[in-house]
């Protein structure tokens, strides 16, 4: 689900856990929500942002860095995603929650 974005789309529940290998970087989770969205994927990271525990992910940290250093708990990893805020100086994301195992 969108954080704080009501013209930003839910994903679909058959999408909202994603089984991803502790490699898989937000650069193509953000993708990911964007195709499952059906949103222009031009410039993601540039427009759109993922957020763990409240914290904007930087686009080069994989599954496995945000489990250990975010995360820290042993269940399945929330993201969300929003529209990257003008003054943030990471890529732009909409809220929904992506689960991985």
């Amino acid at each position: 689900m969108p954080e704080d974005e009501k013209d930003l789309p839910q994903l679909p529940i058959a999408h909202r856990r994603l089984n991803g290998s502790r490699i898989l970087r937000v650069r193509k989770i953000i993708v990911f929500v964007l195709q499952k969205l059906k949103l222009d994927e031009k410039d993601a990271e540039l427009r759109y942002e993922l957020l763990c525990n409240d914290t904007v992910l930087k686009p080069g940290m994989n599954l496995g860095t945000i489990r250990n250093c975010l995360w820290k708990s042993g269940n399945d990893l929330q993201l969300t995603y929003r529209r990257r805020k003008p003054t943030s100086p990471q890529p732009a994301s909409a809220s929904s929650s992506i689960k991985d195992r």
